[in-house]
């Protein structure tokens, strides 16, 4: 009866006759009543599942919605001032504060029926969304219009009416993108030729002195690339991925320069150089420090990044020289405290402009110092993996993956998780994203501090809008 009611109060309002401006802000008004509402009514759900620190989050909503939406602001522990106009603690009601109920399979039917109740409520006010936009752009408020569809795809992503007042198309894979993102998605894997190859470069490898071999080296404008074993030819090819990334990166997310000097990487021929660079180069490390990185396949960083090959082909090395650039640039944007965003946008990259992932920190294609994992390295399988998790309900949770602060207890799960959420925020949420990625370089704003203060959302609430997104985005995935 209460979604009736309120649907029932938009239309109203959207057909009243009067100045558009006024309809606008009208309608804006009654949408934020219809969310506070279905806020409400699933956080009176989680109260009474004794879920209350979910219930919070969703009481928080309300309020961010409509202020002044009584039920929320009492159960939250708030009473009116003495004069109506604001509001206070109220000593005699302290809300009902954590989740009480422990077990695994009580959490997850909650989880699963609380998911699905924010789910329906996205598909109506995404509606509603639609609606006030079309009526803002009928009355020649285009830029009202476009703000309501925006708001109506975050709030469903499978919107298509609103997609296409958008003007967002569908990619060969099934995602809906801008039309300028869709051409710059295209470039990142059809540019390519187009970029620097360098040059021979005879000078001197620091490398080389310390480890008594010989350097074969190409330089660009940004990037040398040095092997104790690579020919020139191989070399080249292996620049254009190093500039062709830098490039696209930029352009991505609309930076200038990033790099203060040259990234010099050095690709080794086995295990037994590269155990010689660890001890010639990682001089400030612990023997356990030390111990780990022999046991890797490389050491990122800058200005120098490391691996060897061994017995894995050129193409891993190719991935390594779109991977390791990636992440430093997303630590020069971000910090590098994030794993989860430099690993999952590193990713991101390597997977679009090679289809490839033969290197991640931890298990993913075998290549790190971690254990047994299941091996992930084809991307072209992760929509159809989250898709399935999602269905059985067998995803990494979002809170172990955002907090995560070693490399080592990142798994590659979690880390096809990280790829999938970024290529969530990265379609969705780019302009944001970028204003993200600089709150995370603040150590009071980062981690679920930079959500809240970008997006307004909890790490659950990140975790509800990706799972919906993901849904609808690998629906069709084999």
């Amino acid at each position: 009866m209460t979604r009736v009611i309120l649907a029932s109060l938009v239309s109203l309002l959207l057909i009243q006759e009067g100045d558009p401006a006024t309809e606008y802000k009208n309608g804006r008004e009654a949408i934020g009543k219809m969310i506070a509402t279905k806020h409400v009514g699933i956080g009176e759900y989680l109260h009474g599942q004794t879920m209350h620190g979910w219930a919070r989050d969703q009481f928080n909503a309300a309020i961010a919605a409509d202020p002044n939406c009584e039920q929320a602001r009492k159960r939250l522990g708030d009473k009116r001032s003495e004069d109506g106009q604001s509001w206070e603690p109220d000593p005699s009601n302290p809300p009902q504060l954590g989740n009480k109920k422990t077990k695994e399979d009580d959490v997850i039917k909650v989880k699963t029926e609380y998911e699905k109740k924010l789910a329906d409520a996205g598909k109506t006010i995404s509606n509603e969304w639609t609606r006030l936009g079309n009526l803002a752009d009928k009355a020649a408020m285009k830029d009202a219009a476009v703000e309501c569809w925006k708001k109506a795809v975050e709030w469903n992503a499978g919107n298509e009416s609103a997609r296409k007042k958008l003007g967002h198309e569908k990619t060969k894979e099934g995602f809906w993108v801008s039309p300028g993102d869709k051409k710059l998605r295209s470039a990142l894997s059809d540019d390519l030729a187009k970029a620097p190859k360098g040059a021979e470069d005879k000078g001197a490898s620091d490398v080389g002195g310390k480890l008594s071999l010989t350097m074969a080296r190409r330089t660009s404008e940004n990037f040398t690339v040095e092997s104790s074993y690579l020919d020139q030819k191989t070399l080249e090819g292996l620049v254009q991925l190093c500039e062709h990334s830098f490039a696209m990166f930029h352009q991505f997310f609309n930076q200038t320069k990033l790099f203060p000097e040259k990234y010099t990487i050095t690709i080794l021929k086995d295990k037994s150089q590269h155990e010689k660079y660890v001890d010639a180069f990682d001089t400030g490390a612990t023997p356990a420090q030390k111990e780990f990185s022999k046991k890797s396949s490389g050491m990122g960083g800058f200005p120098r990044s490391e691996c060897y090959t061994g017995d894995r082909p050129n193409s891993s090395n190719e991935d390594y020289c779109i991977h390791y650039p990636i992440q430093n640039l997303v630590g020069a944007v971000a910090g590098h405290g994030a794993l989860w965003m430099l690993e999952g946008t590193a990713l991101w990259f390597s997977a679009r402009i090679k289809t490839t992932a033969h290197w991640a920190c931890v298990d993913l294609a075998g290549t790190g110092a971690g254990g047994s994992g299941k091996n992930y390295q084809d991307p072209k399988n992760w929509p159809f993996v989250i898709k399935t998790w999602l269905k059985e309900g067998k995803d990494p949770a979002m809170e172990g993956l955002i907090k995560c602060i070693k490399w080592s207890e990142l798994d590659g799960a979690e880390t096809v998780k990280a790829w999938s959420v970024v290529d969530f925020l990265l379609t969705e949420h780019k302009e944001k994203f970028i204003e993200f990625m600089q709150a995370q370089k603040s150590e009071k704003d980062s981690g679920e501090a930079a959500f809240k203060k970008v997006w307004g959302w909890s790490i659950a609430d990140l975790d509800t809008k990706w799972k919906a997104w993901a849904r609808s985005a690998y629906e069709g995935t084999k």
